[in-house]
């Protein structure tokens, strides 16, 4: 049996995102958000790496 999405109940069998494309909405976090999460752990293990040097973050 496969849930349904619908406005009134929460997916169970399916993912945020798939939830979100059925419903039509946008998600929380979008692909820059997701973007930028990526550039400040990279720039984490960069800094670490020179013995905590800061690392400038490139603007979106």
């Amino acid at each position: 049996m496969v849930d349904k999405c619908n406005a009134d109940q929460p997916c169970c069998s399916n993912t945020y995102f798939q939830c979100r494309l059925r419903r039509e909405t946008v998600p929380a976090a979008t692909g820059k958000d997701g973007l930028r999460a990526i550039q400040i752990v990279e720039a984490v293990y960069q800094s670490a790496a020179a013995g905590g040097t800061p690392v400038k973050l490139s603007p979106l």
